[in-house]
C-alpha cells in the first residue's frame, strides 16, 4: 500500500488514484495522475522528457505536446511552481511533501512473540476497553513487571478490525535519547523523512486529518518528551487517540489513568479451584506447567504455591520467573530461596526485552530513572519491614544524600511521592496512609543500601524512630481504648521487632525502652511467649541503660510476660521494679503497676497482699486513667480470693468490669470476667458462671489472646460441674491448642481442672497421674487458693476408692514428672 502525500491544502492517495485540494478531489484524467507519480516518486533528481514518455506511454509513439499538456494541467492543480522545467534537461517535482499522512487502513493488532497470555485481568481489560471508548489520552501505569504491555496487547487484539481506528505501536523501551521519540513515531507510522524544522509539529501536521490510536509503551524514562509529544498531538491531530503504558503518569490536564495493580493472591488456606480463580496463582501454574509439564497444583502444594505468589507480591514477571525455576530448584527449594530472589529470579523469555530477562534487571531499569536523593530515599526505605508511616520515613530518610546536600523532611515528603507516583512504593488504604515497598523492590532496595557505609546510620535512624514511637505508645495506652490503639501502632510491630533485633546485635542499651514499650503491645496480643523471649534477649543489656525510669519499666513488663507460667520470676521482676520507682520517685503510676504485678504473680500471702493493696492505694490521685483504677481493683479480687472471702471477690470483680469497660480494656475486661465466674463457682452459683463465660468468650470474638486460656479454663471447670463431657471436651481442645500456642500460658494455673475431667471420662490412672502434675504446678505458682485446696481434696477422695494407696501415690510422683507437652497429651488421651 502506497503511502499518501500532503502539501498544504493539496494531498496525493496514489492508492485511491485521487488529488485532494482542500478536501475536494481534484479532476485530473489517468495521464496526468501516471506523471506526477512519475514525478514524485523521482524527485530527487531531474527527470528527462525520453523517460517520463516511457514512463507515462510505455510501448506508445506519443508527440511531444501531449507531454506538455499534461505538466500544464498539473500546475493548474498544484501551483505553477510544483513542476519545474530545466531547458535541455526534462522537469523536477520541486515541491517538499509536509509530511506523509498515515494510510487509512486498520493495522494488524501488534502482537509480541513472548507475550503471555493474561490470567486474573478481566475486570482490568474491561475497564480499558471502556476508557479507550470514551477518552483520548489513557495511561496504563503501574509498577516495573506488574504486567501493563501484556494487558495494552490483549487489549489491542480484542479491538474489530474495520470499525477501529488504525493502530500503530511505538515501543520506547530501546530509545535512550528522547530527541529519537518523533523519529521512532514516524518511523512506525511508516511517514518518509520530513524536512519540517519541528519533528514534532511535524508529525502534527501529518497526522491532523487522521484517525488512529497510537500507543507509546514503557515511557516512563522519556517522560519529557512524551509529555511534549501528546500535549502538540492533542492540539494539532484531534483524530488521534493515545494509549500510554508508563511507570508514572504524564500529569496532562485530560489524563486518564488505569493503574494497574498487582494480581489477585488468595488466602492461604484457599483449595485448589479456590486458588486458581486467582490471576497470581493462574499464571504461576500456567508458567511452571509450560517448564516442567509434570508439573500440577495439588492439596498438597497448592499451600506453597499460594505462598510463593504472596511473598511475589502477585507481581506478573516475578511470578513468570520464578514458575520457570521450579523443574530446576523444585517447588519447596524455589520458596526457601525466595531470601535471595535477585539471584534466583532469572533467566526470563529468550525474546522477552533484557530489561524482563531477570527481576534485577526490570528493577534496574526503574532504578535507573531516579535522581540521586530519589535513589537515597529509596534505598533507605527498605529498613521498614511490613509498611511505613511518613513520620518514620521522614524520621530514617532524612539526612544528607549522595553530595551532601541536606535532605529535610519536605524533601522527603516530595521524594517518598514520586516514588508513590513511580510504582515504587505501594500507598496502602488508610487514612492517615501507610506506604511499603513491595517485597521485591524492598530486596533490591536493601542490596543498594548494603553496598553502601551508610547501613548502619539507616539502622540505628530506624531503631530510634520506633523506639519513639513506642514510647508514645506506652504513655497513650494508659488514656486510650484498645480498639483505636491497636489500630494506630500494630501495624508498627514488624518493624519494631527488627528495631529491637538490631539493637540486641550491636548491643546498644536502647534495646531496653524499646523492650519496655513493645511489651504492652505483644501483652495486648496473644504474644505474650515473645515477651518472654524477647525480654531474655534483652537482659544483658539492662544494667547498661542509664536511666532507671526504663530500667524500671523493662522488669515490670517482663513480670507481666510470666504470668501464668513461672509466678516465682513475675513476682522477683515486679519487686525489681518497684524499688526502682521508689528509688527514683516522680512515677506513681509506673510504681502502682509494679505493686499490681506483685499482686498478680499470686506469690504473696494475705498479710503481704494487704500491705501492697495499702501502698497501691495512697499512690492514688483524683484523675487517673481507669485503666490504673481497674488494676487496683483486679488486686482487690485476687486479695479477696486468697483470703478466702468469694461474697468480696464478687463484688470488685463487678466494680472492676465497669472500670475496665470504662477504660476501652479488653484484657482487663476478660480477665475480670474470668475471676467473677471463679467468684460465682466458688458461691455454687454454677449456672450463672456458665452464662458469664459463654458471654465472655462470645464477647472476644476471633481475638484469641492468652488471657482467653483462663477464661475457657474457667468455663470448662463450670462444664464439669454440670457434668457436661461432651462441651468440656471439645473446649478443652481448643484450650490445649491456644495454651501450646501461647508458651503454655494459664496452662498449669488450669491443672486441677485435668484430674477431674479424666475421672469423668472414666481413667483414673490418667487422673492420678494429671493430680501429681497439678500439685507440681501449683507449687511453683506459689499461692494455693481455697476453693483449689478444696477441690484437691475432693479429687483424692473420688481417687482413693478406685485406686490401691500405694498405686496412687506412685502415680501421683509420676505426674510431678511431666512437662507441659506430656501432660497435654495425657488429658484427651482416648479411653
Amino acid at each position: 500500500m502506497a503511502v499518501p502525500y500532503r502539501f498544504d491544502a493539496v494531498q496525493i492517495q496514489p492508492d485511491e488514484r485521487r488529488v485532494l485540494v482542500n478536501g475536494t478531489p481534484a479532476p485530473i484524467g489517468a495521464r496526468a495522475f501516471d506523471l506526477l507519480l512519475a514525478l514524485l516518486e523521482r524527485r530527487d533528481r531531474v527527470v528527462s522528457r525520453d523517460e517520463l514518455l516511457d514512463l507515462v506511454w510505455p510501448g506508445l509513439v506519443v508527440e511531444d505536446g501531449n507531454l506538455a499538456v499534461q505538466v500544464s494541467t498539473l500546475r493548474k492543480w498544484l501551483g505553477p511552481r510544483a513542476i519545474a522545467t530545466v531547458p535541455g534537461r526534462g522537469y523536477r517535482f520541486t515541491l517538499q511533501p509536509s509530511e506523509a499522512v498515515v494510510p487509512l487502513r486498520v493495522a494488524e493488532p501488534p502482537v509480541a512473540t513472548w507475550s503471555n497470555p493474561l490470567f486474573g485481568r478481566e475486570a482490568d481489560l474491561a475497564s480499558l476497553a471502556q476508557m479507550l471508548a470514551i477518552h483520548r489520552l489513557v495511561t496504563v501505569v503501574g509498577a516495573g513487571g506488574i504486567g501493563k504491555t501484556s494487558l495494552v496487547l490483549q487489549a489491542l487484539r480484542a479491538r474489530v478490525p474495520g470499525q477501529d481506528a488504525p493502530t500503530v505501536l511505538v515501543e520506547l523501551a530501546p530509545m535512550s535519547d528522547p530527541c529519537l521519540l518523533p523519529g521512532a513515531v514516524a518511523q512506525a507510522l511508516k511517514l518518509p523523512s520530513g524536512t519540517h524544522a519541528d519533528p514534532v509539529q511535524g508529525l502534527v501536521a501529518a497526522l491532523q486529518s487522521q484517525q488512529l490510536l497510537l500507543v507509546l509503551d514503557n515511557a516512563e524514562h522519556l517522560l519529557e518528551a512524551v509529555a511534549t509529544l501528546v500535549d502538540a498531538l492533542w492540539l494539532g491531530a484531534p483524530g488521534v487517540r493515545l494509549l500510554v503504558t508508563s511507570q508514572v503518569a504524564l500529569k496532562h490536564p485530560q489524563e486518564r489513568l488505569l493503574r494497574l495493580g498487582p494480581l489477585s493472591v488468595p488466602v492461604a488456606e484457599a483449595s485448589v479451584d479456590e486458588a486458581m480463580q486467582h490471576g497470581a496463582v493462574a499464571l504461576f501454574v500456567d508458567q511452571a506447567h509450560a517448564a516442567d509439564h509434570r508439573f500440577e497444583l495439588t492439596p498438597d502444594n497448592v499451600a506453597t504455591v499460594i505462598s510463593l505468589c504472596r511473598q511475589l507480591d502477585g507481581v506478573a514477571l516475578a511470578i513468570k520467573l520464578a514458575a520457570a525455576r521450579v523443574a530446576f530448584l523444585g517447588l519447596r527449594g524455589l520458596h526457601d530461596r525466595l531470601g535471595e530472589r535477585l539471584k534466583v529470579l532469572r533467566g526470563g523469555h529468550r525474546g522477552a526485552p533484557s530489561r524482563q530477562q531477570t527481576l534485577e534487571a526490570a528493577l534496574d531499569w526503574s532504578h535507573g530513572l531516579l535522581e540521586p536523593a530519589e535513589q537515597a530515599v529509596f534505598r533507605r526505605l527498605s529498613v521498614f519491614v511490613g509498611g511505613f508511616t511518613l513520620e518514620l520515613a521522614c524520621a530514617v530518610a532524612a539526612e544528607s544524600d549522595e553530595g551532601g546536600d541536606a535532605l529535610d523532611e519536605g524533601a522527603v515528603v516530595d521524594i517518598l511521592a514520586t516514588l508513590v507516583e513511580r510504582s515504587l512504593v505501594a500507598v496502602d488504604a488508610g487514612d492517615p496512609p501507610r506506604y511499603r515497598l513491595l517485597e521485591s523492590a524492598r530486596a533490591y532496595a536493601w542490596q543498594r543500601l548494603s553496598e553502601r557505609d551508610e547501613l548502619a546510620t539507616v539502622k540505628r535512624r530506624h531503631a530510634l524512630a520506633l523506639t519513639a514511637v513506642f514510647e508514645r505508645a506506652d504513655h497513650a495506652l494508659w488514656f486510650t481504648q484498645d480498639t483505636p490503639w491497636l489500630a494506630e501502632f500494630t501495624p508498627e510491630l514488624d518493624n519494631a521487632r527488627a528495631a529491637l533485633d538490631w539493637a540486641v546485635e550491636q548491643g546498644d542499651p536502647m534495646a531496653v525502652g524499646l523492650m519496655a514499650s513493645l511489651a504492652r503491645l505483644l501483652f495486648q496480643l496473644p504474644l505474650g511467649h515473645e515477651t518472654r523471649r524477647r525480654s531474655d534477649a534483652v537482659l544483658p543489656l539492662v544494667e547498661r541503660e542509664p536511666d532507671p525510669a526504663l530500667r524500671a519499666r523493662y522488669w515490670v513488663r517482663r513480670s507481666h510476660g510470666h504470668w501464668g507460667v513461672n509466678q516465682g520470676l513475675a513476682l522477683d521482676y515486679g519487686q525489681r521494679a518497684a524499688e526502682l520507682f521508689r528509688a527514683k520517685g516522680g512515677d506513681d503510676i509506673g510504681l502502682h503497676e509494679a505493686l499490681y504485678a506483685m499482686a498478680a504473680s499470686l506469690r504473696l500471702g494475705p498479710e503481704q497482699m494487704r500491705e501492697t493493696l495499702a501502698e497501691m492505694a495512697a499512690l492514688h490521685r483524683p484523675g487517673w486513667p481507669a485503666r490504673v483504677r481497674a488494676d487496683h481493683l483486679l488486686a482487690q479480687v485476687l486479695c479477696s480470693y486468697v483470703q478466702g472471702d468469694e461474697e468480696a471477690m464478687h463484688a470488685a470483680a463487678r466494680e472492676g468490669l465497669a472500670v475496665s469497660r470504662e477504660a476501652g480494656s479488653r484484657l482487663r475486661v476478660n480477665i475480670l470476667q474470668w475471676y467473677l465466674c471463679t467468684a460465682l463457682r466458688c458461691l455454687g452459683r454454677t449456672d450463672e458462671a456458665l452464662l458469664v463465660s459463654r458471654a465472655s468468650i462470645a464477647e472476644l470474638g476471633p481475638w484469641r489472646g492468652w488471657s482467653l486460656g483462663y477464661m475457657l479454663g474457667e468455663y470448662i471447670w463450670s462444664c464439669l460441674v454440670k457434668g457436661d463431657a461432651v462441651e468440656a471436651r471439645q473446649s478443652l481442645a481448643e484450650f490445649l491448642a491456644l495454651t501450646r500456642r501461647t508458651g503454655w500460658t494459664a496452662f498449669g494455673y488450669n491443672s486441677y481442672v485435668y484430674p477431674q475431667w479424666a475421672l469423668m471420662d472414666g481413667r483414673p490412672e490418667d487422673a492420678a497421674r494429671l493430680l501429681g502434675y497439678a500439685d507440681m504446678a501449683w507449687r511453683r505458682i506459689g499461692t494455693v487458693f481455697p476453693d483449689m485446696v478444696r477441690t484437691r481434696e475432693r479429687l483424692v477422695a473420688a481417687l482413693s476408692p478406685r485406686l490401691p494407696e500405694a498405686q496412687l501415690r506412685g502415680l501421683l510422683t509420676l505426674g510431678e514428672s511431666l512437662d507441659e507437652a506430656s501432660a497435654s497429651a495425657l488429658i484427651l488421651a482416648p479411653t
